[in-house]
């Protein structure tokens, strides 16, 4: 009895430990003239685990906006690197998709996505708002 216990502890444990080695989604650092942006996770599928935000605007209603101007030196680094990478802004109606991180030519609050893709199917997307002042 006390051996099977401790074959099954032993079992377990190793199984709780390679399961969660390597296994932390890769986090999004985004700065605007170096000080830090707020990002959030919307919907992802990570080594076999998925979720998804239903709706990814009202996520970004509560986040808090940080303030930049046409000059605004924006940063982003993630820390594993990915296969591909996609970016879009909300307009109020659509996602508008953009090569590289865009600021609308408006004054005013902008949700930005970015889209991590790797080549075995894991993906996240990353959620941070703007809001563009002159």
């Amino acid at each position: 009895m006390k051996k099977s216990l401790l074959i099954f502890i032993f079992v377990f444990g190793l199984m709780l430990t390679s399961g969660c080695m390597g296994e932390n989604i890769p986090e999004l650092t985004v700065t605007a003239d170096s000080k830090e942006v707020e990002v959030r996770l919307s919907s992802y599928s990570w080594k076999g685990t998925e979720t998804s935000v239903i709706d990814p605007v009202k996520v970004a209603e509560e986040m808090k906006a940080t303030l930049v101007s046409e000059s605004t030196n924006i940063e982003w680094r993630i820390s594993e690197k990915a296969d591909s990478y996609r970016f879009s802004t909300w307009n109020g109606k659509e996602w508008i998709n953009h090569k590289e991180i865009d600021f609308p030519s408006n004054k005013g609050r902008t949700i930005h996505m970015v889209i991590a893709e790797w080549d075995n199917q894991d993906y996240v997307n990353y959620l941070f708002v703007t809001e563009l002042v002159y």
